[in-house]
């Protein structure tokens, strides 16, 4: 794609949240035209090894893979990854590029706010369910945040396994479904569990996260 042309630079972070999103991105975009969105290459390997919190070892990864984001051109950065972003949000960067970049949480809180929520029921990997990583962006504005129960989180990340492994699954969308439709006003943090949530029953980070993008790219002049 030109570089002189406005579109969303994705980077390939796993082949089902990738998929996902750049799936996501085509259905909803209302132009006759492809979505304009452009993948670069990064490497997702040593990545998801330093995940979800070795800070020290992300930090240079997450550095070349924004470089590679300017340098492809985009105007919007999606990174597919909802946990990463804890990291990406402690890096120091220009102003511009931390402004191009679509945040996921940021797209959620402001719907949970527009909806009048005030307490959610946290649900993504194992790591999310058990500490504060992702909760403090909820607990910052003053949101009540629950996680599911032990059994319950043990459960879920074999779900998510599963998918990163293999993709949608008609029996994992069900488990998923009958284990959180016990809680109320379930928040999704997780691309793996975004792709079971085929019916829009559990308010869904990576699909407010894709959309925010889209308004974005659409804003720009």
């Amino acid at each position: 794609m030109n570089n002189n042309t406005k579109h969303i630079g994705l980077p390939l972070l796993g082949k089902q949240a990738s998929q996902f999103y750049l799936e996501t991105l085509n259905a909803l975009w209302t132009n006759p035209t492809a979505c304009p969105v452009a993948t670069v290459d990064v490497d997702f390997e040593r990545i998801n090894a330093n995940l979800p919190d070795k800070y020290a070892a992300l930090k240079p990864l997450l550095g070349y893979m924004l470089e590679d984001l300017v340098d492809s051109g985009a105007t919007i950065y999606l990174v597919p990854n909802i946990t990463l972003h804890a990291a990406l949000d402690r890096l120091d960067m220009p102003d511009e590029t931390r402004a191009r970049i679509a945040h996921p949480f940021e797209a959620g809180l402001d719907v949970l706010q527009a909806e009048g929520i005030q307490h959610i029921t946290l649900a993504g990997t194992c790591h999310t369910m058990q500490s504060d990583q992702l909760a403090d962006y909820f607990t910052a504005r003053k949101m009540k945040v629950d996680f599911p129960s032990p059994q319950d989180i043990q459960a879920l990340d074999k779900i998510r396994l599963n998918v990163f492994a293999t993709g949608f699954s008609q029996q994992e969308k069900e488990k998923m479904e009958s284990l959180l439709s016990k809680y109320k006003c379930v928040v999704l943090a997780c691309t793996e569990l975004s792709l079971l949530n085929t019916d829009r029953q559990f308010i869904d980070l990576a699909r407010l996260h894709i959309e925010s993008a889209l308004r974005l790219i659409q804003s720009v002049t």
